[in-house]
């Protein structure tokens, strides 16, 4: 791993996990009543479903596209050199998907074997992406077969997983990935809400308290590094 990665990762793992809960409350500090009181409690997440489909909160920016688009491919490649069938295909599932603007470029590149993409926030969603390839669910409930997708990406998406579901997401991901997950989250707060006024960027926290979640999950983090949106990062299981 490069320095800075080496320094990030290492310098998490000397936290205590007093440490790491300090820093989390700090930034929790910061947001709203109104996600607070969501946050509080057994989360509802059938309110939290109509709370993300009520809300347009969509963008055209493909951050999964823009950032490892390239990357993904050209890695793919290298990669297939040691597999056993050097023409096998892999497969990849984009969490968090959105329109599938990434979906479909994964698909035109006829790189992959099959191509998903998974979002909860499902208006309007469904028809914009070719089906078998979409599905309805939550980050912590993938329903796919364990080690059955070579690439899992998320980019910009963990940021709005509510806090007490991080966890599971990351368990899932090990789970059902049999390579490399490529992601970006964000560790800012952001101004978008959502019409009740709970913040978009409903798990806001600091870099150190991902890169834990990570490797309590079992992940072994070949890249890791923090820019002005957040930490860009690049798992192994």
């Amino acid at each position: 791993m490069p320095n800075k990665v080496i320094e990030l990762v290492e310098n998490t793992k000397k936290l205590s996990n007093e440490d790491i809960q300090i820093r989390k409350e700090e930034f929790d500090s910061i947001i709203n009543e109104k996600t607070r009181t969501a946050l509080s409690g057994s989360f509802d997440l059938l309110a939290h479903k109509e709370r993300g489909e009520e809300t347009n909160l969509q963008t055209n920016e493909n951050w999964t596209g823009n950032i490892y688009k390239s990357m993904i491919l050209k890695n793919i490649d290298t990669h297939r050199l040691g597999w056993v069938n050097k023409n096998e295909k892999p497969t990849l599932i984009d969490i968090g998907c959105g329109d599938g603007i990434f979906v479909n470029q994964m698909l035109n590149s006829e790189k992959f074997e099959m191509v998903y993409g998974l979002d909860p926030f499902t208006k309007s969603k469904a028809e914009r992406i070719i089906k078998p390839n979409f599905i309805d669910s939550w980050s912590h409930e993938i329903p796919l077969e364990d080690n059955s997708v070579d690439i899992v990406t998320t980019c910009e998406v963990l940021e709005h997983v509510p806090e007490p579901y991080v966890s599971k997401t990351f368990e899932e991901f090990k789970r059902v990935c049999n390579w490399r997950v490529y992601g970006q989250v964000s560790t800012r707060i952001g101004g978008e809400k959502y019409k009740d006024g709970v913040h978009a960027h409903i798990c806001f926290a600091p870099a150190e308290w991902w890169i834990d979640q990570m490797l309590k999950a079992g992940f072994e983090i070949l890249s890791a590094s923090q820019n002005r949106q957040g930490l860009r990062f690049i798992l192994e299981v």
